[in-house]
């Protein structure tokens, strides 16, 4: 009747350490299943971070060709103004030009017509 009380205590024993070997051994599972729960975490949101980071990145790169563009359109225009200012400037020369031409022409013949009209009175 001893030993069987013996041997029943010493199974209750046993049957408690594997219990408590169990029990630790799903903790440190439970553990190990967290870590590697916090490192797909951890690696997701550093991927979101870059993806972020490259979303930001190709927005100010459209920016800047945006504004790129825009300077070489206001740069166009100013050259093409320009030009036609310089067009603009060389026709009004020319016709001043033109215009003195003309006068010198005019003041020439009525110089003519009144050296024709002092011989005709002579």
């Amino acid at each position: 009747e001893v030993e069987r009380a013996g041997n029943e205590e010493r199974r209750k024993a046993m049957e408690a350490q594997r219990a408590e070997e169990r029990k630790r051994y799903e903790e440190e599972a439970q553990q190990r299943e967290a870590a590697r729960a916090d490192e797909v975490r951890k690696r997701r949101e550093e991927a979101a971070a870059r993806e972020e980071e490259m979303r930001r990145q190709q927005e100010l790169d459209l920016e800047t060709i945006k504004n790129q563009g825009a300077v070489m359109k206001e740069s166009m225009q100013a050259s093409m103004q320009k030009r036609i200012d310089e067009e603009k400037r060389m026709e009004e020369e020319r016709k001043a030009r033109l215009q003195e031409r003309l006068m010198e022409m005019d003041r020439k013949a009525k110089e003519r017509e009144a050296e024709e009209a002092a011989r005709r009175e002579r």
